[in-house]
Formats: structure tokens, C-alpha cells, sequence
């Protein structure tokens, strides 16, 4: 069985003002001081950032790379491209072209998974 002091002392007994200011209270307390916010600034500024252009633009190449030449050959037909640029980088392509063969991959997954779960 519940105390009767525990129900008396709950916060909903609480006027809303008090509460609101021993909130702003708690938050000043926690602001930290001028000092700090200017080492925490310096200190954010020495983070590098995670996005690295150059290295995704390596990462797509070497994907572009090692996908098997049948795969490039089929995607480049999808896309209504020459299939003889399966060796070519993925960078030599221009976006519009970049942008068909998304698209034609996108068309061949949809096809092959449509066909994995016929099987």
C-alpha cells in the first residue's frame, strides 16, 4: 500500500510555475561557462568531417571495377549503351549516361528478384 506523504509530495500536486522555474534553474545550471563553449567550439572545429568525396569517388571506381564483365556488358545494354564500354571507368561516363545505367540496374533487380522468388 502507497504512503499517504508520497502521494501528497507528487509533482502533478505541484504548481506549473514552480515546476517551469526549477526546470530553468536546473538548465542554467548546467549551461556551461563562456570558457568552455569557447574550447568546445575549438575543439569541434579539429573534427574532420566523415564525408570524404575523393574516397567514395575510389570506392565507386574499384565497385565499377570489379563487377564481372558479363554484369557491365548486360547493365550497358539495359541502359541502350555502347556494351563495348564495359571497360571503361565509371567515371568516363557522363552523368546522363551515369544516370541511365541506374536506372537499368534498378530495372535489372526488380527483374532478377521477380524471378529468385518464381524459383
Amino acid at each position: 500500500m502507497m504512503g499517504v506523504s508520497l502521494i501528497d509530495n507528487h509533482l502533478s500536486f505541484t504548481p506549473a510555475s514552480q515546476i517551469i522555474a526549477a526546470w530553468e534553474a536546473a538548465e542554467e545550471a548546467m549551461t556551461p561557462p563562456d570558457h568552455a563553449r569557447v574550447k568546445l567550439v575549438a575543439a569541434r572545429q579539429l573534427i574532420k568531417p566523415r564525408y570524404d568525396a575523393q574516397r567514395l569517388q575510389r570506392l565507386t571506381a574499384q565497385s565499377w571495377g570489379v563487377t564481372p564483365e558479363h554484369a557491365r556488358r548486360y547493365v550497358l545494354y539495359v541502359a541502350g549503351l555502347d556494351m563495348a564500354r564495359w571497360e571503361s571507368p565509371i567515371h568516363s561516363f557522363k552523368p546522363s549516361e551515369r544516370a541511365a545505367i541506374k536506372a537499368a540496374v534498378v530495372a535489372s533487380v526488380g527483374m532478377f528478384e521477380r524471378v529468385l522468388h518464381a524459383v
